[in-house]
């Protein structure tokens, strides 16, 4: 916490010995929170999240050197001029910059806001995408793809679906899929990863067959096209509440998902499940730690 009326940026550089390096703040007297943080591939250090300004949140993207020197901060503020609240950041090999979140839309609701950034800071595109009108979409995670980007979250309709989006390194859109589960019910993605093909997994939970206190989690293949290849779901021993947080990508390719699943009688576990095309290869859940 800084010395103003809220939290600060600080991005700490330690040595391969533990010693700190040096420490970098940022602040703009209020609330400023940072969400992910990213190198690129001259070590180059990326930190974004949001901050406050006379227009709620913006989306704030700070670039150091590896010596901690500032060389710029970028800020997006959305056209409804409230809340844009940063999710993930991603670097790509020129140095350029994508971030993704929630954005607070004209006269509507929160909207997809994805912006490019060149790697001197400045803005070369913002991609919106309002799938359902006034009601609320929210953007989680990106990736980059061979054609450009990924961007994955969801979108509320009747109910939630799953939304993903397809960006070339233009800003041109290539394509959007929806996905609603078995129930009908509130379908949300967190994750995305792409392979070298261009094929792109989509992690997250959907509702199941049991309603309102029923949770799956959920793995989604698409190819590079957008076309609808595999999907997974695991229900966990509790048949409550299980969903994918984080997804990598492993040889041969298999697929990793881990997030919270809960158990038979045994609260919440961690669940680590591991896919491939051929089938459902294993899962291993990790229990809480026993109470003393």
């Amino acid at each position: 916490v800084g010395g103003d009326s809220g939290p600060d940026y600080v991005t700490l550089k330690y040595d391969s010995n533990g010693n700190l390096s040096w420490e970098r703040r940022y602040t703009n007297g209020g609330r400023d929170v940072p969400v992910v943080v990213a190198l690129d591939n001259q070590g180059n250090v990326l930190v974004s999240g949001w901050s406050n300004s006379e227009n709620a949140l913006d989306y704030l993207t700070i670039k150091y050197t590896s010596d901690g020197d500032q060389l710029w901060a970028a800020r997006y503020d959305g056209p409804g001029h409230w809340d844009d609240v940063l999710r993930n950041l991603v670097v790509d090999s020129d140095g350029n910059v994508y971030v993704t979140g929630r954005s607070w839309g004209a006269g509507v609701s929160w909207d997809f806001g994805t912006v490019k950034y060149s790697r001197d800071g400045t803005q070369l595109w913002v991609r919106r995408m309002n799938a359902s009108g006034a009601n609320a979409d929210e953007a989680n995670d990106l990736a980059l793809s061979p054609e450009g980007v990924i961007v994955t979250g969801w979108s509320t309709g009747v109910n939630p679906d799953i939304w993903t989006v397809s960006y070339r390194w233009d800003g041109e859109l290539l394509w959007e899929r929806s996905w609603k589960g078995p129930n009908d019910g509130i379908d949300r993605a967190e994750a995305v990863a792409v392979d070298s093909e261009g094929n792109v997994y989509v992690g997250g939970r959907c509702q199941g067959v049991l309603g309102a206190l029923d949770w799956d989690a959920v793995l989604l293949k698409y190819d590079r096209f957008g076309t609808l290849l595999r999907e997974y779901r695991y229900n966990g021993p509790g048949d409550a509440d299980d969903g994918t947080g984080m997804l990598a990508l492993g040889p041969m390719g298999t697929v990793y998902i881990a997030g919270p699943s809960q158990g038979d009688g045994t609260g919440f576990d961690w669940l680590i499940a591991r896919y491939s095309d051929r089938r459902f290869t294993s899962a291993v859940r990790i229990p809480p730690p026993a109470s003393h």
